[in-house]
């Protein structure tokens, strides 16, 4: 019976939800049919075997053989491994209370039912061992926390945007146009650069917010860009301090996060914003391209993260091992390897038909300029100026990299993008934010145009070399002198 709740739980999930992808019906997509075929089909068939006396006997005889300490652990053990499932990875089905319900109640009938063929005094045994796993498993869960909160250094701010404080990192890099070896360092704050001054309003303070293109991992402490142009801009005469808050695979949606909680709390003069190159995923990622964060800005998810030191480092886990997201780590020559084989590999598939509006492709084609917006209307509520720099690239519209692959996308076309039709991607992007910025009289440097194609500035598609960080360090800084907001003018 419970069993069969549970299942009926989990139906009106599926039953109640709605799929775009292979769709039946208008509404059910043939992977929801098949897991409602599948779980109908099990159900019925554990309903017919319980039905039948002769299976229902040799179950029961089965389930008393059970040691009682292997019944409590069956009984313990689902709870908290459910919850990890649903915490790291929000399925839709676990995401509605009749479907976590649903699956509790599956996960807990074996164990009733194992419970219930006990004799009295294997089930007096049973409840105490039972007991007994409770009781260590609460203090073990505590204890666990508090032993990772002693080890892993937490964040001043939001867990979710890894601004981890103090760290240091030795770099050994084989990379083109980088130094074999350098230093990776964050300040108390947890970003590159130097601690925040003791007279913050004495000085002219900017943040700069992007992704890996900004944190600069591979490179020197002193040769990121966001350091150069703090050096560059000193030698002018400004008294500045740069703090480098670029965090890799972060898109707008993110840097929306970054100003709430980081900028809204420190109030810089400026924010430099880099961005475009981690939103080039959505146009041929879709929905998993863009939902690649599963902890939601407000909930109970959110609070238990915000809350649980464990549950933060279980969630980098899963970021870095199964997202494969960047890491510090030495980049080996084999790693160096793999980045000339991807700036090579020819054109094997016949590339997707592009459509006139290339942000048709996305999505959610306002989401882009949406965030852009959001991002300018915070910055104006905390009093901080918002200056924007579109993102470079090494591809280009030639013939060259139009045999050059650029993005696979085989999964769900047979297909690839050429390395040129990336470019155009990323100059849609760089053009939405040039003309929003204009119509909002934001100033936005086209750092594209400047740079992009210079391949002695890149050592991969998108992230810069010591070479290229220098330039654009030296471009910004010049930029933002002709502007003249950094000296009053």
């Amino acid at each position: 019976m419970i069993t069969g709740i549970g299942a009926i739980l989990l139906l009106s999930v599926i039953l109640t939800s709605t799929s775009t992808s292979g769709v039946i019906l208008q509404r059910y997509s043939l992977r929801l049919a098949a897991f409602a075929a599948v779980l109908v089909g099990l159900v019925s068939s554990a309903l017919a075997a319980l039905l039948h006396a002769g299976v229902r006997k040799s179950l029961a005889a089965f389930f008393s053989s059970v040691p009682p300490w292997l019944a409590s652990l069956s009984a313990v053990l689902p709870v908290p491994a459910l919850f990890l499932i649903w915490f790291l990875f929000p399925f839709p089905l676990l995401e509605r209370w009749n479907g976590l319900l649903g699956m509790c109640l599956i996960l807990t009938a074996p164990v009733v039912f194992m419970f219930g063929s006990y004799t009295q005094p294997k089930l007096s045994e049973a409840v105490k061992s039972l007991v007994a796993s409770l009781v260590i498993l609460v203090p073990g869960v505590l204890l666990l926390e508090a032993a990772t909160r002693l080890l892993v250094p937490g964040s001043i701010f939001s867990p979710k945007l890894a601004l981890v404080t103090n760290q240091r990192f030795s770099l050994e890099i084989d990379l083109p146009g980088i130094s074999p070896e350098g230093v990776l360092t964050t300040n108390r704050w947890g970003m590159r650069g130097e601690d925040p001054p003791a007279d913050w309003n004495g000085m002219t303070t900017v943040i700069t917010v992007g992704g890996s293109t900004t944190v600069c991992y591979y490179l020197d402490d002193s040769k990121t860009w966001p350091h150069i142009m703090q050096e560059t801009l000193r030698q002018s005469g400004v008294p500045v301090w740069v703090g480098n808050a670029g965090i890799p695979c972060h898109s707008v949606s993110e840097h929306v996060l970054m100003l709430k909680e980081v900028v809204a709390t420190v109030k810089p003069d400026l924010v430099v914003f880099l961005v475009g190159a981690n939103e080039l995923a959505h146009f041929w990622g879709g929905e998993a391209a863009v939902n690649r964060n599963p902890l939601q800005p407000q909930g109970l998810r959110d609070r238990l993260f915000g809350s649980s030191r464990v549950l933060q480092v279980l969630h980098k886990a899963r970021i870095v091992m199964i997202d494969e997201a960047m890491v510090v780590r030495p980049a080996v020559t084999e790693e160096r390897e793999i980045i000339r084989n991807r700036l090579r590999t020819p054109m094997t598939f016949p590339e997707p038909e592009l459509p006139e509006d290339l942000f048709l492709l996305l999505p959610d084609p306002g989401a882009f300029s949406g965030d852009i917006l959001r991002m300018i209307r915070i910055c104006r509520e905390i009093g901080a100026t918002p200056v924007f720099l579109t993102q470079p690239l090494l591809f280009r519209d030639t013939v060259h990299w139009r045999g050059i692959q650029g993005a696979t996308v085989a999964d769900r076309y047979g297909a690839a993008y050429s390395a040129a039709t990336v470019s155009l991607f990323l100059d849609a992007l760089n053009l939405e934010l040039l003309e929003i910025c204009a119509r909002e009289g934001v100033a936005c440097f086209d750092l594209a145009s400047a740079v992009s194609g210079e391949s002695a500035y890149f050592y991969d598609e998108m992230h810069f070399t010591e070479l290229g960080a220098e330039r654009i360090g030296e471009e910004v800084a010049w930029y933002l002198l002709e502007l003249g907001i950094l000296t009053g003018d």
